[in-house]
């Protein structure tokens, strides 16, 4: 027969081996969780925020408007060509 001290022990025992395994297993599969999450983190992009993004122009359209008034339709018409030759001068 196997004493009653015995028994206690073989009981420990068991306890701490089941524990082990519980842990063991526990802990391989958290691992394996956190590095399948880690390696499908690498193929994602996230961005937040405002970003800006010095770019070369090559074109740019202003417009004009050039305003004269008078008596003479012919007297407009000659400053307002003139304003505008002053403007391409200047551009």
């Amino acid at each position: 027969m196997v004493s009653n001290e015995n028994r206690t022990v073989i009981l420990a025992a068991v306890i701490v081996g089941i524990s082990l395994i519980v842990g063991i297993t526990l802990g391989g599969y958290f691992v394996g969780k956190g590095g399948a999450r880690f390696k499908s983190d690498i193929r994602t992009v996230t961005v937040k925020g405002l970003v800006e993004k010095e770019v070369k122009a090559d074109q740019a359209i202003w417009v004009l408007r050039f305003r004269r008034a008078g008596e003479d339709i012919k007297d407009v018409h000659m400053k307002i060509s003139s304003d505008r030759e002053a403007a391409i001068a200047f551009l």
